[in-house]
């Protein structure tokens, strides 16, 4: 047999076996391993009773395949994402959401883990209590990490795991009732995971009192509003900026169908991936292998993952240029064709640093940035009387738009009584040069960072003032 013929063999058999395990997890998964047989496995994956025994040499044996098989898998990928170098908060966030999406997408499993360990079957395999004694060691490491640092107060880490992994599980069990399961990134699994690292970090309600100006575009709820609280704050939207589609959309159609003559598209923002998205309609093909995929901030990346699967170059500096710096430490461009669908309003610095590294750059409009002419008189008036504990800026143009309708004194520090809050670099940048001082800028460019910069800059803000720390005013009743 040559080695092409051993390989296509190879290649069956592994299909084959995958076929019988699924098979299987779905019967031990409903009823107890004594009260499954064989010929029930084999006609449940489609093949002869003898095939079975080519893989496996009991029912036992196929039984705990199962179990090591989903748990190696969990251990590998969990042990990637909580690599160390980013926060615990950050990390722990992947490794709980991670298993609890790996529960609800292997519920078969799940069941006969849950089952294993109420009540062992006969012949029990050491190494999955070896793997489920490894996974509470990741937990438990992750704390001892977040004590050390001080991110999570002080507690018993080994206790801990078993609180964090129940809850796991428990939060399993609530969706595999209710046939329901979260999507990634959704609110129900932010809420799931403040709710475990609010009682890790003792530090449940930091923007308790405080009333946050919230200066985009989103529904009440949801984004940063809901993250600020999630804090315990009372977020105020005012959006200073709507986003609507191009003024002629040729372009940008264009692009989206041809995408596969570029050897890079770029996505300044989380917004320009689904309006290219949106422009290459539900049923485009994926995007080819040769064209790969570029993000300023894990905002954008994840929402390119969302929309395209995957994401080949994240800027660790989370600004238009930042991004062009990663792209030409990566390769030479010289003669390269890039993409950057982008807003309108966007600067040039991105473009002109391609540019000039040779590359052929389209510089196209995915979506317009409009700004509000005037703010609500509420707002402006909670502004004036010093009822607002900070204001949020989550990008450039809705600093411009707050000044053309406040007027430049409004990002002054002289007779300000509001934090200024920045989501970044670049739109730190804009509050500079219009004369303005931000008082804290979030660590990295996400709406969760966004948030907790807010208690940071407001208890800054105060301290310069002299005042000794900040003092949260409870103004519910003027507001409304």
């Amino acid at each position: 047999m040559n080695r092409a013929a051993r390989g296509a063999e190879t290649e069956r058999n592994g299909t084959k076996r995958r076929r019988i395990l699924d098979a299987a997890s779905r019967l031990f998964g409903g009823r107890d391993l004594a009260c499954v047989r064989m010929e029930e496995v084999a006609a449940e994956a489609g093949v002869a009773k003898g095939t079975l025994y080519n893989y496996f040499a009991s029912k036992e044996e196929l039984y705990f395949s199962i179990l090591r098989g989903r748990m190696e898998h969990l251990l590998k990928a969990l042990a990637h994402a909580c690599r160390s170098g980013s926060e615990v908060r950050i990390r722990l966030r992947k490794l709980t959401v991670h298993t609890l999406m790996f529960l609800l997408k292997y519920p078969d499993f799940f069941r006969m883990l849950r089952k294993q360990e109420a009540q062992p079957a006969v012949g029990s395999d050491d190494r999955i209590r070896s793997l489920r004694a490894c996974l509470h060691d990741l937990v438990r490491t992750l704390i001892e990490e977040g004590v050390e640092r001080g991110e999570i107060a002080g507690v018993d880490p080994a206790r801990a795991a078993d609180w964090i992994l129940g809850a796991v599980e428990g939060a399993a069990l609530g969706y595999l009732e209710t046939s329901e399961k979260p999507a990634r990134g959704s609110a129900d699994l932010d809420r799931f995971f403040d709710f475990l690292w609010s009682g890790l970090s003792g530090r449940t309600r930091p923007l308790r009192g405080w009333t946050v100006l919230v200066t985009r575009e989103e529904e009440p709820g949801e984004g940063l509003s809901g993250e600020i609280e999630r804090r315990g704050g009372r977020p105020l939207l005012c959006p200073l900026v709507r986003t609507v589609p191009p003024t002629d959309p040729a372009t940008l159609n264009a692009a989206a169908r041809d995408a596969d003559r570029y050897a890079w598209i770029l996505f300044t923002s989380a917004r320009a991936v689904e309006a290219f998205s949106a422009a290459r309609g539900k049923r485009a093909a994926p995007l080819p292998a040769g064209t790969r995929i570029g993000g300023v901030g894990e905002a954008t990346a994840a929402a390119a993952r969302k929309r395209f699967g995957r994401v080949d170059l994240v800027a660790s500096r989370a600004s238009g240029e930042g991004l062009a710096d990663a792209l030409r430490r990566t390769e030479p461009l010289d003669r390269m064709r890039i993409l950057l669908p982008r807003a309108d309003r966007a600067g040039e610095a991105l473009p002109e640093i391609l540019r000039a590294c040779g590359a052929e750059v389209d510089d196209v409009v995915a979506y317009r940035t409009i700004h509000a002419e005037s703010v609500p008189g509420r707002v402006a008036g909670a502004l004036a009387r010093g009822e607002i504990d900070a204001v949020t800026f989550a990008s450039g143009s809705a600093v411009e738009a707050f000044v053309a309708c406040l007027g430049a004194p409004s990002l002054r520090s002289p007779g300000r009584t509001y934090a200024i809050i920045s989501i970044g670099p670049s739109t730190t940048a804009v509050v500079t040069a219009l004369g303005g001082t931000v008082d804290a800028e979030a660590s990295r460019p996400s709406l969760e960072e966004l948030a907790d910069a807010v208690a940071v800059g407001r208890s800054r803000f105060a301290a310069n003032r002299g005042s000794g720390g900040p003092a949260p005013p409870q103004r519910e009743e003027s507001l409304r």
